[in-house]
This record gives C-alpha cells, sequence and structure tokens, in this order.
C-alpha cells in the first residue's frame, strides 16, 4: 500500500482532508488554507497536494506559501 507521510504544518494552516484518520493513501487529496486572519503569500488562497504512486505530496509540501497577518477577524 502507497502511502503519504501526515502533513506536518505549523499551527498557522488549515489542513482539509477526506480522510482525517491520519494515513494518507495514493491519490488522496489534501487542500491547505491559512488561519483566519491570515493569507497566504502571494496569488494563492488554496494549496492542493495529491498522494502520488512514490508515496510523495505532489507538488511537494515545501512548496506551500507562507502564511502572512493580514487581520484579526
Amino acid at each position: 500500500m502507497v502511502a503519504c507521510p501526515e502533513p506536518l504544518l505549523s499551527s498557522y494552516y488549515v489542513i482539509h482532508a477526506e480522510n482525517s484518520a491520519g494515513v494518507y493513501r495514493y491519490q488522496d487529496t489534501i487542500v491547505v488554507e491559512c488561519r483566519a486572519g491570515y493569507s497566504m503569500d502571494g496569488d494563492v488562497r488554496l494549496f492542493t497536494a495529491e498522494c502520488d504512486e512514490e508515496g510523495s505530496w505532489n507538488p511537494p509540501l515545501s512548496g506551500l506559501p507562507s502564511c502572512v497577518f493580514v487581520s484579526m477577524s
């Protein structure tokens, strides 16, 4: 069974996933956004990655834009 590592991201991010058990298999997708009051640096609002056949996130989570403070909501 091909599995991707659980995304370990800072508390500035919120992860939405079909699988909330923390086990991500081939073709599972996650969507990452910044928590309230923060926005992704640049024009990106949501970052989507899929678990590929090699057990890696594609695109890599290392490419995830930083969350920057915008306001208190």
